[in-house]
């Protein structure tokens, strides 16, 4: 609302969020708020721990990992991703997911 204040398009809109210890949790809470399917999602940006749990669970998904066009990130992965992953938003709903051993978070722009 802010930028469009401004007269600003907004390069995406936040769907849906999800914040859980396990990938799988992280992932149902955010495509629920968002209200939208996996298979909807156009585009995956995800750390190598989540893009591991999305290779398992969903197989068919288009992962892209920001390690792969930046290297190490050092803790600035989901940034990192999210920024990359606003490329591809007028496609479709666009995840924006890391974990750790502490927790999982998942970000779907649209």
């Amino acid at each position: 609302a802010a930028a469009e204040a401004r007269g600003a398009k907004p390069l995406a809109r936040i769907l849906g969020v999800g914040v859980a210890a396990l990938p799988q949790r992280a992932l149902e809470m955010a495509l629920a708020e968002a209200g939208v399917s996996a298979d909807q999602v156009v585009c995956w940006m995800a750390d190598a721990p989540f893009a591991r749990y999305l290779q398992s669970a969903h197989p068919s998904a288009a992962v892209k990992r920001a390690d792969g066009v930046c290297g190490d990130t050092a803790g600035a992965a989901f940034l990192l991703q999210l920024v990359l992953g606003l490329d591809e938003c007028g496609k479709g709903p666009v995840a924006v997911a890391v974990s750790d051993s502490a927790a999982s978070v998942v970000a779907l722009l649209g």
